[in-house]
């Protein structure tokens, strides 16, 4: 078991600058400040000795704000838009010695639309992967994997010009030499 509490004072953060006079050009600045806090947890035990579970997750409390003298005119949108927490549940499993059977559960919380114009609300979702992988021989392995299993496609971002992760098969065939 782990975890991590971390607080983070920022200064100088990225921002999206304008000249006083005129509106253009937009320039690069370094015009927000802001704090970062949350918590970080993670743990594992083994079910047998072929079998393992693991649990983790993390929250993340955000605060920025255009620092005195700043002419950022992006209402934070360099400050990023993040879940306020998420949290994953593993599953790693042996049933012989050439089989490993991965599956994977993940709950992201919704990120609110900002006060950006344009961006959008990137609802909660729950999500599952999976993987069989098969060591045919020493040099041979064989793999299919699922990913974002239990919905056609979900958001994860808030940008307008966003794309849904959808879900994906996929299958892989290594030799090494």
């Amino acid at each position: 078991v782990s975890a991590t509490v971390f607080y983070h004072d920022y200064r100088g953060i990225r921002s999206n600058e304008t000249t006083p006079v005129t509106v253009f050009p937009i320039r690069i600045g370094n015009g927000l400040e802001g704090e970062t806090w949350g918590v970080e947890a993670w743990g594992d035990f083994d079910v047998t000795e072929r079998w393992r579970l693991s649990l983790g997750g993390s929250t993340l409390g955000k605060d920025f704000r255009v620092a005195r003298g700043s002419l950022d005119r992006s209402n934070l949108a360099a400050a990023g838009h993040d879940p306020d927490f998420q949290v994953l549940l593993r599953s790693q499993y042996q049933p012989t010695d050439r089989i490993d059977v991965d599956v994977r559960l993940r709950y992201v919380d919704d990120v609110p639309a900002e006060r950006t114009p344009g961006y959008l609300r990137a609802p909660a979702y729950a999500e599952a992967d999976a993987r069989i992988n098969w060591r045919i021989t020493d040099r041979v392995e064989v793999a299919l994997a699922g990913l974002n299993l239990l919905d056609a496609s979900h958001p994860e971002a808030t940008e307008p010009r966003r794309t849904e992760m959808r879900r994906n098969f996929q299958v892989s065939l290594r030799y090494g030499w």
